[in-house]
C-alpha cells in the first residue's frame, strides 16, 4: 500500500513539472497555446534521473536567429537601400529636368517638396502598425532627406536661387526647420537613424554653403544646441561624437576663410563649440563608479577630441595674432580641465573625471616648453613628474601615477634624443654654462628619489604603484651612466672607472637593503665593464698617459679587475644572509672576469720573461686567497692559471728567449711552482675539511 503511495506521489510531481515547462515555453513566445493539443502523458513508470531534452529549444532558438537576420535584411537593410535610391533618383530627375528645361525652377522644388512630404505621410501611417514600424520609418527618414535636399538645391544651386529669389538666410531658417522636423520624429521614435540623419544632413548643408559667413556659425551653433540636447536626453554618444567632428570640420572651413582676419569672433565660435560640447560629455557621463560601458568609453573619446580640437584651433589663433600668450592659453585650458575633473568628482562622474584630469595634465606638460627655455624644460618636466607621483602617493589615485609614467617618459626621451646633442656639455672653466651636464643630472636626481618615495610605498597596491620603483631606479641608473659616458667620453678610463664605482654600490644596496630592485641593475652594467675592459680598453685606451702612477690602460683595467674581485669578495662574505640563491653564482662569474682581465693586463703590459712571472704570482695570489678563504673555484683558477704558465715556460720561452731569458723563465716558474706546492703541503689538513 505504501509502495502505491509512494508511486502515486512521483507521478503527480511528474506531471507538476510538466506543467511549469509548458508555461516557460508560452511566456518566451516559443509554443502558443493553441498549438499544445494535450498534456505530455504520464506513465506509471518508475522515474528515472535523466533531464528532459533541450534540443527542440535549441532548434526554436537557430531557427529564431535565422529568422530574425533575414528579417533584419528584408525589412532594415532593403528599406534603406530603396530610400536610397529614391534619393538619387529624386536628385537625376532635377537634374534631368534642369538638362531638359521641362519644368520651372519653382515647379521642380514644389514637385521634390510633395515627394517627400507623401514620403514622410506614408510612412507615419505605415508605422502605426507594428509588423511595418521598422518600413516606416525608413520612408519617414527618406522623405526628410529628400525636403532637406530639396531646401538646400533651392538657395545653393545658382540657377534656382536666381529664379526663386531665395536669401541664404531664408535658407538657413528652412533647413534648421527640417532638422528640427527630424529631431521630433527620432525622438517621438526613439530611433537613433533619423536623428543621425537630420544633424549628418544639417552639417552637411552648412558645409556645402561655401560662403562661411557669420550666418553659418550662428546655423551650426545652433545645430549643436539641438544635436546636444537629443544626445543627452537620448544617450546616444555616437551621434554626439558624430556631430564634435562635424563641428570642428565646419569650424576649420570657417577659420581657413576668415579666422585669421576675425581673432575675437573666431576665438568666441571656437570657445562656445568647445563647452557646448563640455557640456554635452557632462550630461552623457554616468554615475556609476566603475562604468565601463560603451557611454562611458564614448564619452571618454569625445571628451579627448573636444580638447585637442580645440587647443589646435585656439593655438593657431594665438600664434597668429598674440603669440606671447601661447603658454598662458595651455596653462588656462590645464586650469579648466583641473576644475572639471574637480566637479566631476563632486557629481561622481568617475569617466569625465579621470579623462579630464589626464587633459588638464597634459596641457600643463604642454605650457613648460612654451614658456621656459631649452635648458630649463627638462629640469621643469622632472619636478612635475615627482609631483604628481607624490599626489598619486598621498591620494592614492592611480591617475596621478600614470600621469607620472607619461612625463617622466617624455622627460627622458627628450634627455637622451635632445639634450644628449644640443645642450652645452661639461667644461669646468665654464662649470655653470654646462647646461646638458645639469640638465641629466637633475634628472636623475629626480627620477632617484621618486624610486624612493615609491619604493617606502610599495605596499600600496591597486594604484599603479606596484612597478614604479623599478621603471624610476632603472631610468635614473641609465640617465647617470649615459651622464658618464657623455661628459668623460675623451677619457675612457675614467668611464670604466665611474661605470664600476656604479656597479659596486648598486650591487651593495641589493645586499644591504631591501631595495631588491638594483640587483639587475649592478649585474646588467657590471658586465657592461666587462665588456668595455676587455674588448675595447685593451686594444683601444692608450698607455702613454699617466694617472695616479698608472698609465690610462693599467687605470681602466685596474678599475675593471677591482670592481670584479671585490664584488666577488662582498658577494661571498654576505652569502649567509639569505642570499645564496641569488649570489651564488655571481661569486663565481666576478671571480673568472677579474682573473680574465689580470691575465689580459699582464700579456699586454709586460714583455719577454716578465709575462709568466705575472701570470704565474697571479696564480699563486688565487692559491693563497683560495686557502684563506675556503674558496675552491678560485684555486682551481689558480691552478688553471699555473698549467697556462707551464705551458709557456716549456713550449715557448725555451725557443723565442735567449738563454738569459730562458734561465730567468725557468728560474721564476721553479720558485712558484715550489711556493704553490709548499702552501698544498702547509694547508692539506684544512683542504680536507674545506673539501
Amino acid at each position: 500500500m505504501s509502495t502505491l503511495k509512494s508511486l502515486q506521489q512521483q507521478i503527480d510531481d511528474l506531471k507538476k513539472q510538466n506543467e511549469r515547462i509548458l508555461s516557460l515555453l508560452e511566456k518566451n513566445n516559443i509554443l502558443k497555446k493553441e498549438s499544445i493539443i494535450t498534456p505530455i502523458p504520464i506513465v506509471a513508470t518508475v522515474p528515472t534521473t535523466s533531464s528532459p531534452s533541450i534540443q527542440p529549444a535549441l532548434s526554436i532558438s537557430t531557427e529564431k536567429k535565422a529568422s530574425n537576420f533575414e528579417e533584419n535584411i528584408g525589412i532594415k537593410w532593403f528599406s534603406w537601400i530603396g530610400i536610397a535610391a529614391l534619393v538619387i533618383g529624386v536628385g537625376f530627375f532635377i537634374k534631368y529636368a534642369i538638362d531638359n528645361n521641362l519644368i520651372s525652377y519653382l515647379a521642380r522644388i514644389l514637385i521634390g517638396g510633395v515627394f517627400g512630404v507623401l514620403l514622410i505621410i506614408g510612412g507615419e501611417y505605415a508605422a502605426r502598425k507594428e509588423k511595418y514600424l521598422r518600413w516606416g520609418r525608413g520612408l519617414t527618414g527618406g522623405g526628410l532627406a529628400i525636403i532637406y535636399f530639396i531646401v538646400y538645391a533651392a538657395y545653393h544651386f545658382v540657377a534656382y536661387r536666381n529664379a526663386i529669389g531665395i536669401s541664404q538666410g531664408t535658407d538657413l531658417a528652412l533647413l534648421g526647420i527640417v532638422a528640427a522636423a527630424t529631431v521630433f520624429f527620432s525622438l517621438r521614435d526613439n530611433s537613433q537613424i533619423i536623428a543621425a540623419e537630420a544633424f549628418l544632413l544639417g552639417f552637411i548643408t552648412a558645409l556645402l554653403g561655401g560662403d562661411f559667413q557669420i550666418a553659418t556659425l550662428l546655423y551650426s551653433l545652433i545645430l549643436v544646441s539641438a544635436l546636444i540636447f537629443v544626445v543627452a536626453y537620448k544617450k546616444w554618444p555616437l551621434i554626439g561624437m558624430g556631430g564634435l567632428i562635424g563641428t570642428y570640420i565646419l569650424y576649420g572651413m570657417w577659420q581657413t576663410n576668415h579666422g585669421a582676419e576675425n581673432f575675437w569672433i573666431a576665438l568666441s565660435f571656437l570657445s562656445l563649440y568647445f563647452l557646448a560640447h563640455t557640456i554635452q560629455t557632462l550630461l552623457l557621463a554616468s554615475k556609476e563608479k566603475n562604468d565601463s560601458s560603451t557611454i562611458e568609453i564614448t564619452n571618454s573619446i569625445i571628451t579627448v577630441i573636444n580638447a585637442v580640437c580645440f587647443f589646435a584651433f585656439g593655438f593657431y589663433l594665438i600664434r597668429i595674432h598674440v603669440p606671447a600668450a601661447d603658454a598662458l592659453f595651455s596653462v588656462s585650458l590645464a586650469v579648466f580641465y583641473f576644475f572639471l575633473s574637480y566637479i566631476s568628482r563632486v557629481y561622481h562622474r568617475r569617466a569625465v573625471m579621470d579623462t579630464s584630469l589626464y587633459a588638464g595634465i597634459l596641457f600643463l606638460t604642454i605650457a613648460i616648453p612654451l614658456q621656459f627655455d631649452q635648458p630649463w624644460i627638462t629640469p621643469a618636466w622632472s619636478l612635475l613628474t615627482l609631483l604628481f607621483t607624490m599626489l598619486g602617493i598621498r591620494f592614492r589615485y592611480h591617475a596621478y601615477l600614470y600621469s607620472s609614467y607619461f612625463v617622466g617618459g617624455i622627460t627622458l626621451l627628450k634627455t637622451i634624443f635632445y639634450d644628449a646633442w644640443e645642450l652645452h656639455p661639461l667644461h669646468f672653466d665654464a662649470f655653470m654654462d654646462s647646461t646638458r651636464f645639469f640638465s641629466f643630472l637633475f634628472t636623475t636626481i629626480c627620477f632617484a628619489i621618486i624610486s624612493f618615495v615609491a619604493w617606502k610605498n610599495k605596499k600600496i597596491s591597486g594604484y599603479g604603484i606596484s612597478h614604479a620603483p623599478l621603471v624610476y631606479s632603472v631610468s635614473a641608473s641609465f640617465l647617470l651612466c649615459v651622464t658618464i659616458f657623455l661628459e668623460f667620453i675623451e677619457y675612457p678610463h675614467l668611464i670604466t672607472a665611474l661605470w664600476s664605482l656604479c656597479a659596486f654600490i648598486l650591487l651593495c644596496l641589493f645586499l644591504n637593503t631591501p631595495f631588491r630592485e638594483s640587483k639587475y641593475q649592478g649585474i646588467t652594467l657590471s658586465f657592461i665593464v666587462a665588456a668595455k675592459v676587455i674588448f675595447f680598453d685593451g686594444f683601444i685606451v692608450t698607455s702613454g698617459a699617466y694617472l695616479l702612477g698608472m698609465n690610462w690602460r693599467v687605470f681602466a683595467f685596474a678599475s675593471g679587475i677591482a670592481l670584479f674581485y671585490c664584488a666577488s669578495s662582498y658577494l661571498y662574505a654576505q652569502r649567509g644572509k639569505g642570499t645564496e640563491k641569488d649570489t651564488n653564482s655571481l661569486i663565481e662569474i666576478y671571480s673568472i672576469l677579474g682573473t680574465v682581465a689580470s691575465v689580459l693586463l699582464i700579456l699586454l703590459e709586460l714583455k719577454n720573461y716578465w709575462i709568466s712571472f705575472g701570470w704565474g704570482a697571479l696564480g699563486l695570489f688565487l692559491l693563497l686567497v683560495g686557502f684563506y678563504q675556503g674558496r675552491r673555484q678560485l684555486r682551481y683558477q689558480g691552478i688553471v692559471l699555473l698549467g697556462f704558465t707551464i705551458f709557456k715556460v716549456f713550449l715557448y720561452d725555451t725557443r723565442e728567449f735567449s738563454t738569459l731569458y730562458r734561465t730567468i723563465s725557468f728560474m721564476l716558474l721553479g720558485g712558484i711552482l715550489l711556493g704553490t706546492s709548499f702552501l698544498y703541503s702547509k694547508y692539506k689538513d684544512k683542504l680536507k675539511e674545506i673539501l
